[in-house]
């Protein structure tokens, strides 16, 4: 399968076969939680689930990892901490969703660099999770 990489402004050809090879994030995952309990795990990753209110971009596309959301379906850690779509807050309308019984929440920002928002956790039974501008 062959694709291109963008290297400054230029898009160069790329071989994408390598790729193919490696383990997905959802066999990645599994592995390095296998025989970890997740009822209190907290599982935070740069990559969101898919189809949900953190995956959302430009377009109102959901972009986030479909094997990501398996591994969550299947593991259901207590709470998900997930990034890299900055606007998916305000094209999502929100903040946090459940997949089964895990919280995932995206901070999302409008990169004002003087007042960003943050994320208040709190890691009872069930997490409570406030957006906070600082």
């Amino acid at each position: 399968m062959d694709g291109v990489v963008s290297v400054g402004d230029d898009l160069v050809p790329h071989s994408l076969s390598e790729m193919l090879q490696r383990t997905s994030i959802e066999e990645q995952l599994h592995a390095l939680t296998a025989g970890l309990p997740m009822a209190r795990a907290v599982l935070v990753t740069h990559a969101p689930p898919y189809g949900t209110v953190c995956d959302v971009a430009h377009g109102h596309r959901h972009v986030g990892s479909r094997g990501l959301r398996a591994f969550i379906e299947q593991r259901q850690p207590l709470f998900g901490l997930h990034g890299h779509i900055h606007e998916t807050v305000d094209l999502s309308g929100s903040f946090v969703e459940r997949i089964g019984r895990t919280q995932c929440a995206a901070v999302g920002n409008d990169h004002r660099l003087d007042r960003p928002w943050v994320l208040e956790v709190e890691l009872g039974e069930e997490p409570v999770v406030r957006r906070v501008r600082i």
